[in-house]
C-alpha cells in the first residue's frame, strides 16, 4: 500500500531550515558602578588610582562567569582579592581561562559564532573582549542565545551581560558601541574546542 504522505513529510523535513537554538546559562550581571564596589581600587600598587567603577569591566565580567563555574555567587570586590593585577591595572587571568581566539584586526561574526555556540552547548559562558577606536577596550559575557540559527548567526540573537550597563542585553546592542570582537576566552578548554576554534577563525 502506497503512503504518499510519508514522502511528503520527508520532503518537508529536507526543505526546512535548521532549527533555531535557545540557551541561557545562569550568569549574574555585576555592574561596574554598583555602589557596593564602585569605589574599590583595582590595585593598591598602581599609581593610576582607578577604581572598579572606572575600569573594572574585566573584573566584573570574570566574577559573573566565576559565579556560574563555582555554583556560588562571588562579587567583583571579593574576586579582586583572589587575583593579581599589574601596574597598568590589568588582571592576570586565572590559569583555567584560555583565549580561544585573539585578533587585533577583529573577528567577523561568522568566525566568532561557532566558537560561542560550542562553548554555550558545553555550559560555558564566554568572556568577550571588544574594542572601539573611540572608547577603547571593553569586556562582556556571552551567556546564551535566543532563537539563533546556527547556519546564519546574528549578533542580535546572542545574549550578553554587559558590566557597563544593564540596558545592553544582546551582542548587537553592545557592538554598536564597541564594534570589534578581539578576544574570546573561557574555562575548561579541551582539544576538541581548540580545533573547532582554529577552524572557525582560519577556515
Amino acid at each position: 500500500m502506497k503512503r504518499p504522505w510519508i514522502f511528503l513529510i520527508l520532503l518537508l523535513c529536507l526543505s526546512c531550515p535548521a532549527l533555531s537554538e535557545t540557551i541561557e546559562l545562569d550568569v549574574p550581571l555585576y555592574l561596574q558602578k554598583d555602589a557596593r564596589w564602585a569605589d574599590v581600587l583595582l590595585s593598591p600598587k598602581s599609581q593610576s588610582g582607578r577604581t572598579i567603577g572606572q575600569a573594572g569591566c574585566t573584573l566584573c565580567a570574570l566574577a559573573s562567569v566565576e559565579s556560574l563555574r563555582r555554583s556560588s555567587p562571588i562579587q567583583p570586590d571579593a574576586m579582586l582579592d583572589e587575583l593579581e593585577m599589574d601596574l597598568r591595572d590589568e588582571l592576570h587571568w586565572p590559569r583555567d581561562y584560555e583565549a580561544l581566539a585573539n585578533s587585533r584586526e577583529g573577528l567577523l561574526v561568522r568566525q566568532a559564532a561557532p566558537i560561542l555556540l560550542a562553548c554555550l552547548r558545553r555550559g560555558r559562558p564566554v568572556l568577550m573582549g571588544l574594542y572601539s577606536k573611540k572608547l577603547g577596550h571593553h569586556w562582556v559575557v556571552v551567556y546564551g542565545c535566543r532563537d539563533l540559527d546556527p547556519d546564519n548567526p546574528q549578533t542580535a540573537h546572542f545574549l550578553i551581560r554587559d558590566p557597563g550597563t544593564k540596558w545592553r542585553t544582546t551582542l548587537n546592542e553592545t557592538k554598536e558601541h564597541f564594534p570589534e570582537i578581539r578576544i574570546l576566552r573561557t574555562y575548561g578548554v579541551d582539544e576538541e574546542l581548540r580545533v573547532l576554534a582554529e577552524k572557525a577563525v582560519h577556515p
